[in-house]
């Protein structure tokens, strides 16, 4: 029966791959929740995720009490008096967009006391409420920039998590790969040591030379070389796997079960985050220089209402008392107008207008602003066709390797199934009397060989799939 080359692959690492209780995946997991890099990304992560909520609060209702009273005594042509005043009052800003204003309270509160001659007293109440609403937000929508950068920050904040917890990963394949190649060094190392140990020894019990011929002391010079070159290896073999268990968090039980991938690009990849970023990052700057450009203006309404009451020696009088205005700015203008009334003894209407102009001088400071506003839009648009270039470049680069990782993968399966003739060849060869022991040896080692380059091959096709990620992200 003939064995496709795939399949000779899976059975080559299910037969001679020591049984592992834990995958690959348990590791990178334990690493995304147990280190100290996945750790410090969590943090990271609660503090942008605050600093989004800052950005995104919404205030309370917010107020302000004001009063002021007075008290003293007035000597005129009418007699001495005694006058105790005040006016309390509460605003309250409401917690919408709009931030309108409330306020309501007393104009006045007076008590007065006729002394000289004592006419008797005299009462006065003036309770009043007034509203105050800007008028802008209803014509110009000011959240545009502040939503763009919101989605900027939690985008950044996101990409920065995302890419983080994709750089352990490959901090974990890295150690993997590094401890398998040096696991394939020192198996090499030790086998062509055990071969030349039993030559040697095979040499001197025939009596081709003896232990301190030349011939002798150069084969115990490269028995020493090649036991000083594993001791090496193993000692960075040790480093590297505490590494990796502080990485983990966990002890290291040999090289895990590393699943099969093939790393591919997903379909209809039109851009990543970072490209999206740098898009809003463009609108951004584009909407500041609007927003700048547009004529300063600033329109706000206010209204209210207040009732006076005067009591004097019992008896009550009552009025009402009325305003409306408006008031706002106009580029360098400062206007506001509006009307007052009052319905009392005697009624009375009252209207007014006032104005100002003024210039500050700053009219250069404005033109470059301006100019220095419009270059940052322009180089925003090109920072986004920069990073929309580098985006395809990347694609095209991790294309050429996903090209080189299959053919490096075909060429592994040739080699198995060459490796899997030539061993059994050599085992019938020596069944039949026809072949030396140490043949069916170096198969069986070419074999071992062979299952660390395919661990190194899986591997490498996960940290290429890990890269596609980062890219894509």
């Amino acid at each position: 029966m003939k064995i496709h080359a795939s399949t000779a692959l899976v059975l080559l690492i299910l037969i001679i791959a020591p049984v592992q209780a834990y995958g690959l995946t348990s590791l990178l997991s334990q690493a995304r929740t147990g280190s100290h890099e996945a750790m410090i990304l969590e943090l990271q992560r609660q503090r942008t995720n605050t600093e989004l909520s800052l950005m995104d609060a919404t205030p309370d209702i917010a107020y302000r009490v004001d009063n002021l009273s007075r008290v003293g005594t007035l000597v005129g042509p009418g007699g001495e008096q005694f006058i105790i005043t005040a006016n309390p009052s509460v605003t309250f800003t409401l917690p919408d967009e709009y931030r309108t204003e409330i306020q309501t309270g007393f104009r006045e509160i007076e008590f007065t006391r006729r002394l000289d001659p004592p006419l008797g007293d005299i009462w006065t109440v003036t309770p009043f409420v007034k509203a105050v609403q800007p008028l802008r937000h209803f014509f110009e929508d000011d959240t545009a920039l502040d939503d763009i950068s919101y989605s900027i920050a939690y985008l950044q904040g996101e990409r920065s998590y995302r890419q983080g917890m994709l750089g352990i990963d490959m901090q974990v394949l890295g150690l993997l790969k590094l401890i398998n190649t040096l696991d394939r060094q020192i198996a090499a190392l030790s086998y062509n040591k055990n071969v030349l140990e039993e030559t040697y020894l095979r040499d001197l019990e025939q009596m081709r030379y003896v232990v301190d011929s030349s011939q002798g002391r150069t084969m115990q010079r490269q028995i020493a070389e090649l036991e000083m070159t594993a001791a090496s290896a193993q000692a960075q073999r040790n480093m590297q796997v505490r590494e990796l268990e502080r990485l983990t968090g966990s002890p290291y039980e040999g090289m895990p079960f590393i699943p099969p991938v093939t790393p591919r690009i997903a379909e209809a990849n039109l851009g990543n985050t970072a490209m999206l970023i740098k898009g809003l990052e463009r609108d951004r700057a584009e909407e500041q220089l609007a927003s700048y450009k547009k004529d300063v203006w600033n329109i706000r309404v206010e209204g209210g209402y207040g009732i006076g009451i005067v009591t004097t020696n019992g008896t009550r009088d009552y009025g009402h008392q009325m305003e409306a205005g408006v008031s706002g700015i106009f580029k360098d203008v400062t206007f506001s107008a509006g009307i007052t009334g009052q319905i009392a003894d005697p009624n009375t209407v009252m209207g007014y207008i006032q104005g100002s102009w003024s210039q500050d001088g700053k009219s250069r400071e404005r033109t470059l602003t301006a100019q220095s506003l419009e270059q940052a839009a322009a180089l925003a648009q090109q920072a986004y066709l920069r990073e929309q270039r580098q985006f395809q470049n990347n694609l095209l680069s991790l294309e050429l390797d996903i090209r080189a990782w299959q053919r490096e993968e075909s060429y592994l399966e040739m080699q198995i199934v060459h490796a899997q003739k030539s061993s059994q060849t050599a085992e019938a060869a020596f069944l039949q009397g026809i072949g030396r022991e140490q043949a069916v040896e170096d198969a069986k080692h070419a074999l071992e060989q062979l299952r660390y380059d395919e661990i190194g091959h899986r591997i490498n096709a996960w940290m290429l799939q890990r890269e596609i990620d980062q890219a894509l992200l």
